[in-house]
């Protein structure tokens, strides 16, 4: 892997959970 790949997975992979997170705290909120 680049260099520039890897300083655009890294903080891809730190957002991506937390955006998960808040979709599914909204899909389960009624």
């Amino acid at each position: 892997m680049t260099r520039t790949v890897t300083a655009v997975m890294v903080p891809i992979a730190t957002v991506f959970p937390l955006a998960v997170a808040r979709l599914r705290r909204r899909a389960a909120a009624p």
